[in-house]
């Protein structure tokens, strides 16, 4: 059997009428990226950890094509996606999947992935929206790396110092057993019997569970009792939950907010065409920032080219990969109405201004990023970011993505005395 090892949550920064909404460039593939890469966080944790990703679980739907694209985000090999309805129903039977994988013994982890968004559909707009948009990954250890715990009942020696504990949740539970209320992070709504809520729901009760407690938790609906886990009492790790304290709340403008419920992407303007062969044939390079490193001069070069852009050698080239997080804003602008690109017009009429800033990476160049997750003023230079997957513009009647920068932290003292001034221009 298969042991809970880890669990992510992603909450936009955006809100709707104080519900948590998808920002101007997030959506279902956004999301899910950030959540899987949280969960990538956590496994050298696991003891003897050399094992990668196996297998994925996703409870959503979403095109092959796009399924596909989430392994490329992410850096994995070619592992089996396999889709499950956005049911209570379909969340029970991929946990119930995951959990039985590991009966075969191999070594490996595996995933379970939701996601839940909130935008309006059609032309008919609800506000505030009548459910939050969430991400939610589970990761399962198995084989080795899964701890094995018995069953109640089973010789284990004394069970006096282990203190069983139940929690049910999801609709029509059986037996007189009462869902257990369910308290989400700041923002999130959502009905009961979700998948988001039941793959929370399982977090809340790993997270609560006492040391050296025995732990279950089932997840029951009218027509079956779906899933039953054991856990040995340790404290799931969980990511981005609950919401800081104190987090600012960005309120997505009117506009763009509407903007969600339609305008049909192959209506927009291609701007500088890129064909889609090139586009995909550069996402290591526009996604995971790799490149080459210079063993002559240590230069990077972005994307690699068979040669060194600083000095020109051709040997002692290896693949590197730039950090994704501590890069630092070395001057920045905000573009307004006009001054965009082509390809962003639609983004300027919906969303407004946009701010653009100059990004210096330690032992690497200074590129150009779009800051996101914030109202449209000019960040602090030197002010420190993490680069995130988020929309571009559509194309060819799909999206474009590619990395923007949130910020992580002010300025310090000293790099703003001496660092260019940042301008609103």
């Amino acid at each position: 059997m298969s042991a809970l090892h880890a669990s992510a949550v992603v909450l936009p920064a955006w809100e709707r009428g104080g519900v948590a909404v998808e920002g101007p460039d997030e959506d279902a593939f956004t999301l899910l990226v950030r959540v899987g890469e949280l969960l990538r966080r956590h496994q050298p944790a696991l003891p003897r950890a050399r094992v990668e990703v196996q297998s994925i679980r996703l409870i959503a739907s979403m095109p092959g094509e796009e399924r596909s694209q989430l392994l490329e985000a992410w850096g994995l090999p070619a592992v089996e996606i396999t889709p499950y309805p956005e049911t209570p129903e379909g969340a029970s039977r991929a946990l119930s999947d995951a959990l039985d994988e590991g009966n075969g013994g191999s070594d490996g982890i595996s995933w379970v992935l939701t996601v839940q968004l909130a935008s309006p559909a059609g032309t008919g707009i609800v506000d505030p929206p009548p459910q939050s948009a969430i991400a939610v990954g589970l990761a399962f250890a198995r084989g080795r790396e899964a701890t094995a715990v018995p069953s109640p009942g089973e010789a284990n020696g004394p069970t006096s110092a282990r203190t069983p504990s139940s929690w049910v949740t999801g609709s029509g539970a059986k037996g007189g057993q009462r869902p257990t209320p369910f308290v989400g992070p700041p923002g999130y709504r959502a009905p009961p019997d979700a998948p988001a809520t039941i793959l929370l729901s399982l977090v809340e009760a790993a997270s609560r569970a006492d040391a050296g407690a025995l732990t279950h938790w089932v997840h029951t609906t009218a027509e079956r009792t779906a899933v039953r886990t054991v856990l040995d009492g340790r404290k799931v790790p969980i990511v981005g939950y609950p919401v800081e304290e104190g987090r600012p709340w960005l309120a997505v403008p009117d506009e763009a907010w509407r903007a969600r419920a339609g305008a049909p992407i192959s209506s927009l303007s291609q701007g500088a065409y890129l064909s889609r062969e090139s586009y995909r044939a550069s996402l290591p390079g526009r996604w995971r920032l790799e490149g080459e490193r210079c063993g002559a001069c240590g230069g990077f070069t972005l994307p690699p080219s068979g040669h060194c852009h600083h000095c020109g050698a051709r040997e002692k080239l290896r693949r590197d990969r730039l950090p994704r997080s501590g890069a630092v804003i070395e001057s920045a602008t905000v573009i307004r109405k006009g001054a965009q690109p082509t390809e962003f017009d639609w983004h300027q009429e919906t969303y407004g201004n946009y701010t653009v800033g100059l990004v210096r990476f330690r032992d690497g160049p200074t590129l150009t990023f779009q800051v996101t997750d914030q109202s449209p003023a000019v960040p602090a230079v030197g002010a420190t970011v993490e680069l995130v997957l988020r929309r571009l513009y559509p194309q060819e009647g799909t999206w474009r993505y590619g990395l923007k920068a949130v910020l992580l932290g002010p300025a310090p003292a000293a790099a703003a005395a001496t660092a260019p001034v940042a301008r609103d221009g």
